[in-house]
């Protein structure tokens, strides 16, 4: 995603999982927000059987003043999940490694809990290089920073557990971060990854 000045520990996601939101979505995301919540995109158990040993995804990071690329590996999944982050620019060379992040399940599933009252779901349908999907959309509308009005948006698969496909935030009407799902391969079988994974 971005790089450590800008980057925040994702919700974690995850989603920002592992350890991967934005942090210029965090005002708008608690990590542990009070009050009802709206219905999570899937469950702590369908996270575990989808994200197996060997799981890569490919992140494509937008912001106004750089686009990079960031590369997750599920190392682990077994009681806890481990999923370890690379930063990459444009030309392909490492810009940081951010080495890894374990959560158990629940705090992976957990990490897509976005307040009722400020949440809109609704179906919807997205396209990235990494396919077309069917998606839950979250629309999360709040104040950002020194009150300014802010919109998060996150698509998540309805058939395909994980991080989201693709989050923008946006800042009175301008774009301050985007991520897109470019390339997902799932343990032994191949889900649409156009380009090899460097080591």
């Amino acid at each position: 995603m971005q790089t450590s000045s800008t980057r925040p520990l994702l919700v974690v996601l995850l989603l920002t999982w592992s350890a991967c939101a934005s942090a210029y979505s965090a005002p708008l995301e608690p990590s542990e927000p009070t009050g009802p919540l709206a219905p999570r995109p899937h469950t702590a158990g369908e996270l575990r059987d989808a994200l197996q040993v060997g799981t890569t995804m490919r992140f494509k990071v937008e912001s106004p003043s750089e686009v990079n690329e960031e590369h997750w590996f599920v190392s682990a999944a077994d009681a806890t999940g481990c999923i370890t982050n690379k930063v990459y620019d444009e030309a392909g060379a490492l810009v940081e490694d951010l080495g890894a992040d374990t959560a158990s399940w629940d705090e992976l599933r957990d990490h897509a809990s976005f307040p009722a009252t400020m949440t809109q779901r609704s179906d919807s349908h997205v396209e990235t290089p990494a396919g077309s999907f069917d998606t839950w959309l979250y629309v999360v509308t709040g104040q950002g920073p020194e009150g300014k009005p802010m919109a998060s948006r996150f698509e998540f698969a309805k058939n395909l557990p994980g991080p989201h496909l693709s989050m923008s935030v946006e800042s009175q009407g301008q774009l301050v971060v985007r991520m897109t799902l470019i390339a997902r391969s799932d343990g032994n079988s191949s889900y649409r990854l156009p380009l090899p994974l460097p080591n």
